[in-house]
């Protein structure tokens, strides 16, 4: 009897328990219906999305891309980063509505690094609803500290030569060059859109301007502004491209700092649509060209492209007005052969008598001293010259950078003392010239001329590049770092082989 009764209780032990979990079945089964139907309560996709991720080893950022199907309504989804629910994290870097859809990518910075992402939708694709999974930890694409987006599959690593650098440049528009074939074909775009240029990290991008890009040779000549161009070791940037899909990642205004008041790389066609000579600066101060310029005057030159001026009636007429300054650079690259006793580079005088800051060529002023082919600046008026010229000559028929700085305090009294001359990076020796008097600050009158000086009715007669003007004293460093970068672009720089992700070096 015993043996019975243990029997009949391991039976009703049994058929408790069987009883027992078929009902913790049928909770699990209605807690899980209940949370598909709050959870997935919003109307089903009908095409499979599909999914791309990115995690960045830098910052431990997750990406996920919406790569194509049907868009994912909030409640939907959800996100695992190694099985624990992120979901929140990624949700609120969406809009309010919380949608994800075609083109959208949903980021979340984590404190930790992750190892693998699964996205967890539903969908009625097919028959019948289903509850799907992505595991994106095969499709995230990886790439080490130090390189700037999965977006881009190519960079090159740029050393700017720190002995041809004579004293720590800040901020300084490096001037890049190099005909490249690997920025032929597929691997950049056609436009160059794709090209950047970042910092010695190769994560943090810098301003830069393409001044010419060829795709078919792989031509590039562009300036990219430099944090801190170094002295005493070599400068590293970096310059990136291979990504189809990039938008255009110039900023030419941002190169050239605020005391850039025109910069113009002359290297438009002059019979174009008017403004024709665009001026890279914030200012937007376009040149037109005057007299009768033709396409045939756009010729090469020191960087990329230059104009060729007759001396009788080409000039430009930009919209800039010297106006109040007590501080004044004036730069420019000049070939000229001609032994005409007086040739006008920049100035701002018009016809009346305002103070203009003018750099020529070949005497101070009509009938002023100097001789032919000599630099010259310094501040004119009616029956007023102050200035400077050098004893040394540029009318060689070869490229010639050239430069003329001027600061006096305002309401001081204008001196030859304060002008100063550059040939070809270096301060040339100078004699002076003064007649009449004035003070600062000074005013032009009617607009800066470049190749022309109203007044004077002098043209100038060779080849211009390079036109830039500074309300700012440019220093002597400074400028000699212009002409070793712009005279020889390829020995300033020195140009590595191109990498991958992984082939970092």
């Amino acid at each position: 009897m015993s043996r019975d009764l243990n029997m009949k209780e391991e039976r009703r032990k049994a058929v408790s328990e069987t009883v027992g979990a078929i009902v913790l079945v049928a909770i699990a089964m209605l807690v899980m219906a209940i949370l598909a139907l709050v959870f997935f309560s919003n109307p089903l996709p009908t095409r499979v999305p599909s999914f791309a991720s990115f995690i960045s080893n830098n910052s431990r950022t997750i990406y996920i891309s919406h790569e194509g199907g049907d868009p994912l309504l909030w409640g939907q989804y959800k996100i695992l980063v190694d099985n624990v629910d992120e979901t929140w994290n990624f949700t609120r870097s969406l809009d309010a509505n919380r949608t994800f859809s075609l083109g959208m990518v949903m980021n979340a910075t984590l404190p930790r690094m992750a190892k693998r992402v699964v996205v967890i939708f539903n969908t009625s694709w097919g028959s019948g609803t289903m509850l799907l999974s992505a595991d994106l930890t095969k499709t995230q694409v990886r790439v080490p500290y130090g390189w700037f987006s999965p977006d881009w599959s190519y960079r090159k690593k740029i050393v700017i030569d720190h002995t041809k650098v004579p004293s720590d440049q800040y901020y300084f528009p490096v001037l890049y060059y190099k005909v490249d074939p690997d920025l032929t074909g597929s691997k950049a775009r056609s436009d160059g859109n794709d090209i950047l240029f970042t910092d010695s990290t190769g994560m943090t991008q810098l301003s830069h301007e393409i001044e010419y890009f060829d795709h078919n040779s792989g031509t590039l000549w562009a300036w990219v502004k430099v944090p801190n161009v170094s002295s005493s070791s070599d400068t590293i940037i970096y310059m990136y491209y291979g990504n189809s899909g990039a938008s255009n990642q110039q900023s030419p205004a941002a190169v050239w700092d605020s005391n850039f008041k025109g910069v113009w790389h002359l290297k438009e066609d002059p019979s174009g649509s008017a403004p024709q000579m665009k001026d890279s600066t914030s200012g937007a101060n376009h040149g037109t060209s005057q007299g009768f310029m033709t396409s045939s005057d756009l010729v090469a030159a020191q960087v990329d492209g230059g104009l060729d001026f007759d001396g009788s009636n080409d000039y430009l007429s930009t919209g800039y007005v010297q106006n109040g300054v007590t501080a004044y650079t004036i730069e420019a690259w000049v070939n000229t052969s001609t032994a005409s006793t007086q040739m006008v580079l920049v100035g701002d005088r018009g016809s009346g008598a305002g103070k203009s800051l003018t750099l020529s060529i070949g005497t101070t002023y009509p009938g002023g001293p100097g001789t032919a082919g000599d630099l010259a600046y310094g501040v004119d008026s009616n029956s007023i010259y102050i200035g400077i010229y050098s004893t040394s000559t540029v009318n060689n028929n070869q490229w010639h950078h050239v430069a003329g700085t001027w600061t006096a305090p305002g309401g001081t009294a204008i001196a030859p003392g304060q002008f100063s001359l550059y040939i070809d990076g270096s301060p040339a020796p100078t004699n002076t010239a003064s007649t009449g008097s004035t003070t600062s600050p000074l005013t032009g009158l009617s607009g800066t001329q470049i190749a022309y000086h109203q007044a004077w009715n002098k043209y100038f007669q060779g080849k211009l590049d390079e036109v830039r003007i500074s309300n700012s004293v440019r220093s002597a460093a400074w400028i000699a770092t212009e002409y070793n970068n712009q005279n020889s672009p390829g020995t300033f720089v020195s140009v590595g082989s191109q990498q991958t992700p992984g082939t970092m070096n």
